[in-house]
């Protein structure tokens, strides 16, 4: 007999979950990933626009919100995926369409803290760069594997973590250069 927690952690199903996930997007038409991605970067952009007075928060205020960049720019780089062309309704994720996405996404990036640096309070900062190329990266790595006829539960797991890790000491980096090269 299994425990509770076994089969609550067995019912988590990370590439079912994953698999579920792609099955329902690629029921969107590929020119439907340009408006996702252009709706989510105004989100984004506006978020920017923001002012911030006075002295940054702690030192894990910062930490957060420097790690939000991969989570928002990660989700960028998802509808930005769903414009390339699909196999299996998977969207393939070969070197062509990582250059473009990762191309994409740095060049957003790179605008945003043109942006950033232009509003009072806020500065332009390289490793915010640096952490949306990390969450985009990560999306793209996972996507990839979750279309791989060889993905496993385990692997799709492991993906996971290794991208929200990834995506945690890009934020961290950055808040350490920001705190000590403002």
């Amino acid at each position: 007999m299994t425990s509770s927690i076994t089969q609550a952690t067995g019912s988590f199903g990370a590439l079912r979950i994953l698999r579920a996930t792609a099955r329902g997007l690629g029921r969107l038409s590929r020119g439907f990933g340009p408006v996702l991605a252009a709706g989510w970067y105004a989100l984004i952009y506006g978020l920017s626009s923001r002012e911030t007075y006075g002295r940054p928060g702690p030192i894990s205020g910062s930490w957060a919100l420097n790690t939000g960049h991969s989570l928002l720019f990660g989700i960028l780089a998802l509808w930005l995926l769903l414009c390339a062309p699909r196999r299996e309704g998977w969207p393939r994720v070969g070197r062509g369409t990582v250059f473009w996405v990762l191309g994409s996404v740095l060049t957003l990036g790179v605008l945003d803290e043109l942006h950033q640096s232009r509003v009072p309070g806020r500065t332009m900062s390289a490793t915010d760069v640096l952490t949306d190329l990390t969450g985009a990266a990560c999306v793209l790595w996972i996507c990839a594997y979750g279309a791989s006829a060889a993905a496993s539960e385990r692997g799709a797991r492991l993906r996971l973590c290794l991208g929200v890790l990834a995506c945690a000491g890009a934020g961290a980096i950055a808040t350490l250069a920001d705190n000590h090269f403002p």
